[in-house]
């Protein structure tokens, strides 16, 4: 029976069949393991952080000389993913938000050639300001989310 409700009988995970030592998924955390994947990753943001800079830098350019959003997608998806790995969470919202606009949606019927000035500028604006900020964010940055947000939404309805 489950501990959480005893209405609900336990189903078997077959899935645990499939592993050599299923029993090591049901023990505690290995805090030496944890440690060191730690310091993996510590090792790894450091060493994203330039990479990170130059793929802010490169994207802010295009948005400044209103490239297509073909030349912008590899790097904002690249932000996307990798910024919150490494900390940078406000930097990947931003980056999500960016790709949203510039991929569409399912309701977005078309895609578009080229973005507004003013939408450009202000992603701009925000990718810049994101770069900088590690860890969780503040109120302010999450204001700066909503709206983001709110220009998404108005641009993919005005697509239709």
């Amino acid at each position: 029976m489950n501990d959480d409700d005893p209405h609900l009988e336990e189903r078997p995970n077959k899935l645990l069949r499939k592993i050599s030592n299923p029993e090591a998924l049901r023990s505690k955390p290995d805090l030496y393991l944890i440690q060191k994947l730690d310091a993996v990753v510590a090792r790894e943001r450091q060493n994203y952080l330039p990479e990170m800079a130059k793929l802010v830098e490169g994207l802010v350019r295009l948005l400044r000389e209103q490239a297509s959003p073909s030349q912008m997608w590899p790097i904002a998806h690249e932000l996307r993913c990798m910024a919150g790995t490494f900390g940078f969470e406000l930097l990947g919202e931003v980056a999500r938000n960016f790709c949203t606009l510039i991929q569409g949606n399912d309701q977005s019927k078309k895609k578009v050639e080229t973005l507004p000035p003013d939408v450009s500028q202000v992603f701009a604006a925000a990718l810049l300001r994101a770069r900088d900020i590690s860890g969780e964010y503040s109120i302010e940055e999450e204001a700066i989310l909503l709206g983001l947000r709110t220009i998404v939404a108005r641009e993919l309805k005005a697509r239709g």
